[in-house]
C-alpha cells in the first residue's frame, strides 16, 4: 500500500514536475512563438513598401510620358527647328465670321484698314544669329546684317503678306492704278505665288476643328456653324518675340547687294513686289 502510495505519490509528483516542466516549456514556447513571428512580420513590411515605391515611380513616369505625347499630338511633334519655338503657346479661339463681326483687314480701302495691315506686318523682318542660321543649314547663303546676325522672317508674316496682296488685287484700281501690261503680268504671277503659298500653309497646318452644319431660316441649303473653338497660337506672344528681333531693312545701308548695290534705294519698294531671278 505504501509502495503503491509511494508509487502514486511519486507518479503524481513526477507528473506534477513533468506538468510543471511541460508548462514551463509551453510558456517558453509560447514566448518564442510570440517573439519569432514578431521579427518576421517586421521584416515582411519592406518588400511591400519597396513594391509600392516602384509602382508609384512607374505611375509617375507613365503620366508624364502621356502628357508629353498628348502635347506632341496637339501642338506638333517639333520635327523642324525654329528659334521661335519658345514663343509658341496655344489657346482656344473662336473665329470672327465676316458679316457678323466687321474685320479691320477686309472691305473697301480706307486709312484704318491700311493701318491695321501695317501694324500686323510691322515686325516681319527680323535678325537671327549665326548659330540659328547654322542649325537650319543656311548660313552660307544667308544675308548678313550690319551689327551682326542674318536677315530672316517667320513664315506666318509672309502668309499675311499674301493675304494682304490678294486683298489689294481685289481693289487693284485703288492700290495699283495705271498698271502697264508688264506690271499686270507680274501682279498675276505674284498672286499665283501667294495663292499656292496660302494653300500649302492651310494644308500644312491642317486645322482639325470640327465644322458642324445648321439649318438657315430663309433657305434650304445647310449653313456652316463657325462657332467652334480652334486651337490657335497666342499671336501677341509670337508677335512680341518678332518685335524684339525686328530690324528696319529699308533703312540706308542695311541691305546692300554685293554686286548690284542697295536693295531699296531711298527706302522705295516696287509696288508689284516681284523680282525675276535664276
Amino acid at each position: 500500500m505504501l509502495l503503491f502510495e509511494f508509487n502514486f505519490l511519486r507518479t503524481t509528483t513526477m507528473e506534477r514536475i513533468s506538468e510543471e516542466n511541460s508548462s514551463l516549456d509551453e510558456t517558453l514556447l509560447e514566448k518564442n512563438l510570440l517573439y519569432a513571428p514578431s521579427g518576421k512580420r517586421r521584416h515582411a513590411w519592406w518588400p511591400g513598401i519597396l513594391q509600392g515605391c516602384i509602382f508609384s515611380l512607374y505611375t509617375m513616369i507613365f503620366l508624364i510620358s502621356l502628357r508629353v505625347i498628348r502635347a506632341d499630338k496637339l501642338h506638333g511633334p517639333n520635327v523642324i527647328h525654329t528659334p521661335a519655338r519658345s514663343a509658341l503657346s496655344f489657346e482656344a479661339q473662336v473665329y470672327d465670321v465676316p458679316g457678323e463681326v466687321k474685320s479691320p483687314y477686309v472691305g473697301e480701302p480706307r486709312p484704318e484698314l491700311d493701318q491695321a495691315w501695317h501694324d500686323l506686318l510691322q515686325y516681319q523682318n527680323i535678325r537671327v544669329s549665326a548659330d540659328e542660321m547654322e542649325i537650319v543649314g543656311r548660313r552660307e547663303t544667308g544675308i548678313e546684317l550690319p551689327g551682326g546676325g542674318y536677315f530672316a522672317s517667320l513664315m506666318v508674316y509672309h502668309q499675311f503678306h499674301c493675304v494682304k496682296r490678294i486683298h489689294h488685287f481685289t481693289y487693284a484700281e485703288h492700290y495699283f492704278p495705271n498698271m502697264t501690261d508688264i506690271e499686270k503680268e507680274h501682279l498675276r504671277m505674284h498672286n499665283t505665288h501667294c495663292l499656292d503659298i496660302l494653300r500649302q500653309g492651310v494644308q500644312c497646318q491642317g486645322d482639325a476643328t470640327l465644322l458642324t452644319m445648321r439649318w438657315g431660316k430663309h433657305q434650304a441649303i445647310p449653313l456652316g456653324d463657325f462657332k467652334g473653338p480652334h486651337e490657335c497660337v497666342n499671336w501677341d506672344v509670337l508677335d512680341d518675340w518678332s518685335k524684339e528681333r525686328s530690324v528696319d531693312v529699308f533703312a540706308p545701308g542695311v541691305l546692300v547687294h554685293p554686286v548690284h548695290g542697295p536693295s531699296f534705294p531711298g527706302g522705295k519698294v516696287d509696288r508689284i513686289g516681284i523680282a525675276e531671278d535664276e
